[in-house]
């Protein structure tokens, strides 16, 4: 997303974080307004269900964060997995040749 120097002097003064905006650019519904233009927004209904999404990640975000996604040039996810760390572990565990 974009930012106009307009729009990062009021999330300045309003206190709004830019990881907020990404946050909306994401998850937010689109609402059409007036004059052209739309809204990103959270309803309350939505806020709260995307609240206890992110809760229920952060509490699994540790066994997570080495994971990643497979993609095709048209962003279409082809497999997840997690990386090294997680083979690293399974492999510790396994019998030598000495």
């Amino acid at each position: 997303m974009n930012l106009t120097n307009h729009a990062r002097k009021r999330m300045q003064q309003r206190a709004i974080p830019a990881d907020f905006v990404e946050l909306l650019g994401c998850f937010g519904i689109e609402i059409s307004s007036r004059h052209g233009v739309d809204k990103l927004a959270l309803p309350s209904r939505e806020a709260k269900q995307l609240h206890r999404r992110i809760k229920a990640l952060a509490n699994r975000f540790d066994q997570l964060m080495d994971g990643y996604v497979v993609l095709t040039e048209d962003n279409t996810v082809v497999t997840t997995t997690h990386g090294e760390r997680r083979r690293a572990r399974s492999t510790r565990n396994a019998p030598t040749n000495h």
